[in-house]
């Protein structure tokens, strides 16, 4: 429950830059990116390609020995958003790393990849591994600013760190000042590379569109492809597919920015399994827009007054004192909350419905957000 806590909270922060801004993608484009963007591939299509691919990587994944080989091979499967086709395999295989010695010889950039790594997968690493890279003060040593991919690394390690562990605040004071510095040597590939990690650390951004990007700059001019990339242009694709099947069922409950409702919460389940939890999660995104646009525009005191105290009692009589506008707002906030209720009662034999009830507040912000999270609680069950 905290992940889809977090989860949600990190996606709201980024869609207020991303769609309000437009500092990383227009909505356009980012719509586009999800429903539109089909990946060249070759050798066929389908889940049959798919399986052989899968056994093929599977195989590779299994025979990497040394740890840092591992760690890279798992960040790349993630960071190509296909992870999640190796769950199983991934969890031996960081099981049985999590606690091995840190070779001596291990650089900047495979230090701090095992521990953003292993921290991202929820192993209780600690941060001494990056002990061996500190002066006598304690400070990290002038000697790295050189290492543009050990600074890159480590400001990305860097967000994994918690409040009461120092050193990890150190790494990001550290990796910003010099990754930012205008006496770095970098080449443009490599500055592009840096400000995009500056602008907004990989683990805040969509995986989707970090899978797409990756793909786009791993490609081949002329088409050839590893068996990795290949997989990974493959399952975009056949995951864009089932994403446009979904917003279509989507747009039966509303046409008005079905895109961009049902964008954010592909980025919090991005993950093919949680087909269902998309379509409802995106039906109460919907109805958190109606919320805030009902509060902030059109209601006036005494109306918002008698639709809030209606909500507070959740029952259909609460409706009869509304004007009729706000009587067909309250039943669709009713009907699709008890509809997606229930569901989750089916699915997982538990009442989530109190979550909502419990939550609300008179605040029409508080209402909206309190809505979105609980109803993202309860779909995490499904």
């Amino acid at each position: 429950m905290s992940l889809s806590l977090s989860l949600s909270l990190s996606l709201s922060c980024y869609f207020s830059r991303v769609l309000v801004t437009g500092r990383h993608y227009h909505c356009s484009n980012a719509v586009h990116l999800l429903f539109n963007s089909n990946q060249p591939h070759s050798h066929g299509t389908g889940s049959e390609r798919v399986e052989q691919l899968k056994e093929e990587v599977a195989r590779t994944l299994n025979r990497s020995c040394a740890t840092k080989d591992v760690i890279q091979c798992v960040d790349k499967l993630q960071h190509l958003g296909i992870a999640y086709l190796f769950t199983e395999g991934i969890k031996s295989l960081l099981d049985r790393i999590a606690d091995s010695t840190v070779a001596e010889d291990e650089g900047l950039f495979h230090a701090a990849q095992r521990f953003r790594v292993l921290r991202n997968y929820g192993y209780n690493v600690a941060p001494d591994l990056f002990h061996k890279f500190l002066n006598r003060e304690a400070k990290f040593k002038d000697s790295l600013a050189a290492d543009w991919r050990g600074l890159l690394s480590l400001h990305e390690a860097s967000h994994y760190g918690t409040s009461h562990e120092g050193i990890m605040s150190h790494a990001m004071e550290f990796s910003k000042k010099h990754l930012k510095s205008p006496k770095s040597p970098f080449t443009p590939q490599q500055l592009a590379q840096i400000n995009h990690t500056l602008e907004l650390p990989r683990h805040m951004r969509m995986e989707r569109f970090e899978a797409w990007r990756l793909i786009q700059e791993s490609t081949h001019p002329k088409g050839n492809s590893s068996p990795l990339l290949e997989l990974a242009s493959l399952d975009y694709n056949l995951v864009q597919s089932q994403h446009q099947e979904e917003l279509e069922e989507f747009t039966s409950f509303v046409r008005d920015r079905a895109q961009e409702f049902f964008l954010w919460t592909a980025g919090i389940f991005p993950q093919p399994s949680f087909s269902r939890s998309r379509i409802e999660l995106t039906k109460s995104v919907g109805m958190c827009h109606l919320l805030d646009d009902l509060y902030d525009r059109y209601g006036s005191l005494e109306e918002l007054t008698l639709f809030t105290d209606a909500i507070k009692r959740w029952e259909l009589q609460a409706m009869e004192k509304l004007p009729d506008v706000l009587k067909i707002c309250y039943l669709i906030v009713y009907n699709t909350t008890n509809e997606i209720s229930y569901k989750v009662l089916v699915n997982s034999g538990k009442c989530v419905t109190s979550l909502f009830r419990k939550t609300v507040s008179v605040r029409s912000l508080s209402l909206s957000l309190s809505l979105s999270l609980s109803l993202s609680l309860s779909l995490s069950l499904f």
